[in-house]
């Protein structure tokens, strides 16, 4: 009987080790991820339309969110838009998918590359007095979800790819999180907990085996 009590507690000792090392390295990841909570996209951002020499600056909305480079951004969107006068506002985040906003008659779109009546997103500094112009990347498909990885570090702006915002209506309001790549000793942390698991087992099975 206590040949055999000795033998079990390695067992236990195995699985109190790994708990140890998960518990030492889940705090560094949950504490690492940024989150922002329902941020309202209006359909009337402004009373403009979009030309052939392009769309103001401030038709994109900073949400203040930071995002560093090589963050993975995780984006989710829903509510409604109309994109008419009268119209109700229950046009979604995605847009017309597939349906490039290219221009057309009069019309030019925040991103002609990106889907039409959607929401888009970019990723940038907004600029430093005197210079208020932002500094932003490419724009982006973002729809109702989206999962990416940052290509840049910068504030998370948002913007609906419309062409003429009078007469809109509505709002999509979105979350989003960016979780950044984990650190080193975290890494280290799972690996030697694992690493610590599979030995246990395997030093168990040669007891077994000798017995």
């Amino acid at each position: 009987m206590v040949f055999v009590r000795t033998q079990t507690l390695p067992g236990h000792c195995s699985y109190l080790g790994v708990a140890a090392l998960l518990l030492l390295a889940s705090p560094a990841v949950a504490s690492s991820i940024r989150t922002l909570d329902s941020f309202a996209v209006p359909g009337l951002i402004a009373s403009v339309d979009c030309n052939a020499t392009g769309c103001p600056e401030y038709i994109w909305i900073n949400t203040g969110f930071w995002v560093d480079e090589g963050d993975t951004l995780t984006i989710h969107a829903e509510g409604g838009i109309g994109f008419s006068s009268g119209s109700p506002a229950t046009d979604g985040p995605d847009g017309q998918v597939g349906i490039p906003a290219e221009p057309h008659d009069v019309y030019y779109y925040v991103a002609s590359n990106l889907n039409r009546y959607s929401l888009i997103g970019r990723i940038g500094d907004p600029g430093v007095p005197p210079s208020t112009r932002h500094r932003l990347g490419d724009p982006f498909n973002v729809g109702a979800d989206l999962v990416s990885v940052a290509d840049r570090s910068g504030f998370l702006h948002f913007s609906v790819n419309d062409s003429y915002f009078y007469d809109n209506s509505g709002e999509w309001v979105a979350t989003a999180s960016a979780q950044p790549i984990p650190e080193p000793s975290t890494l280290s942390l799972f690996a030697a907990g694992v690493a610590f698991l599979s030995f246990s087992r395997w030093s168990r099975k040669g007891d077994a085996r000798a017995l």
